[in-house]
């Protein structure tokens, strides 16, 4: 079974994070998707699956729950640009990114 790891807003600096997510002790694989507002963001490359996001906050949580549904995501490695973290991130079961999501106050920026 694919654990399906989406990076939002991929930027170099989190690039070094995909081979250790897939050299896991687990062995289990992992296919990294990424979006990012510049489709042509170097960071992209290293991911099995891209593509584009909205460049506005306003648009983007509407986008963030859309991907997480169409590609049935299990683990979001949130941007902290786009401020996901300590008050939204929280662990839920596998496949039910979506979901987590919808439960988050509209008031809330990913």
């Amino acid at each position: 079974m694919d654990v399906r790891t989406w990076f939002n807003r991929v930027w170099p600096a989190r690039v070094h994070l995909i081979p250790m997510l897939r050299d896991n002790p687990d062995h289990a694989q992992v296919r990294v998707y990424g979006t990012h507002s510049d489709p042509a963001a170097p960071a992209l490359t290293a991911c099995d699956v891209v593509g584009r996001e909205p460049g506005e906050e306003e648009a983007f949580f509407d986008f963030a729950i859309d991907f997480c549904q169409r590609h049935d995501i299990d683990v979001i490695m949130p941007s902290s640009r786009r401020r996901v973290g300590r008050r939204t991130a929280r662990v839920s079961p596998a496949g039910d990114s979506a979901r987590t999501l919808k439960s988050i106050s509209t008031q809330s920026y990913l």
